[in-house]
Parts: structure tokens; C-alpha cells; sequence
């Protein structure tokens, strides 16, 4: 159940990496509206991600009883954070700008809050991921 639920966390976690950069294309190559249009799938599917990649945890160790002590260095999910907080609200900036327009005060708040929570669930995604990677190698050593 080991090989599976590593699997599954990887396929997951690919399909986000590949969504993420498919929005950044979107938004390098100017497509604001479908760009604005799939910010809003991505934060929808980011957070089932989460709950697949918490599964497949769940499936590798075959139960809810996780060791959690672990020694994982999580330098690398800092330095990702700092550059996805303020790399996608300023592609968000220009999707706004161009394709956005609010219809009201609390349409325009969600939209405004959107990219920085869709940011927080991939990072989510990611720690979990990178957890998923280590429990990995200490399930089967």
C-alpha cells in the first residue's frame, strides 16, 4: 500500500504543478479572461488536492497512526513561499486589470482574496507532498 499511495500523491501533486503553470502561461500570454476564468478552478481544485494527497498518507501508512517526528529540513518550501506570494498576485494584478470587472463589494472582495488563498492551498499541497516524499523513504528503509 506504500507503492500506492505514493503513486497517488505523485499523479495528484504533478497535476498541480501542471495546472499552476498552465495559468502562468495563460497570464505571460496575455489570455486574461480564460486566465480569470481558471483561478477560480485552480483554488477549488487545489483544495481537493489537499484532501487526496492527506489520503494517500493515510493509504501509505495503512491508517490514521502517522509518525510525525520525522526529522524533514523545510528550507525549500520557505523559499517557494516567499517567491509564490508575491510572484502570483502580480500576474493576478494584470488578470484584474484587463479581464475583471466587479459587480459588487463582496464579488470584489473574493476576487481580491482569491489568488493569495489559491497561493496558501498550493503551498498546502506542497507540504504535504514534500512530507509524503519523506514518509515515504522512512516506510521503506
Amino acid at each position: 500500500m506504500a507503492y500506492f499511495g505514493f503513486i497517488l500523491s505523485t499523479i495528484i501533486y504533478l497535476t498541480v504543478i501542471v495546472t499552476l503553470i498552465y495559468y502562468i502561461v495563460n497570464v505571460i500570454m496575455k489570455k486574461y479572461h480564460f486566465a480569470n476564468n481558471l483561478l477560480p478552478f485552480l483554488f477549488l481544485y487545489f483544495f481537493f488536492s489537499i484532501m487526496i494527497l492527506s489520503w494517500g498518507l493515510i493509504l501509505m501508512n495503512g491508517g490514521f497512526d502517522i509518525f510525525f517526528s520525522i526529522k524533514v529540513d523545510y528550507t525549500f518550501i520557505f523559499v517557494l513561499s516567499i517567491i509564490l506570494l508575491f510572484g502570483i498576485p502580480v500576474l493576478d494584478y494584470f488578470v484584474k486589470r484587463n479581464a475583471y470587472v466587479a459587480k459588487n463589494v463582496i464579488s470584489a472582495m473574493y476576487r481580491s482574496s482569491l489568488p493569495m488563498l489559491t497561493v496558501i492551498l498550493f503551498l498546502g499541497s506542497t507540504l504535504i507532498y514534500y512530507f509524503i516524499c519523506h514518509y515515504f523513504a522512512f516506510l521503506i528503509a
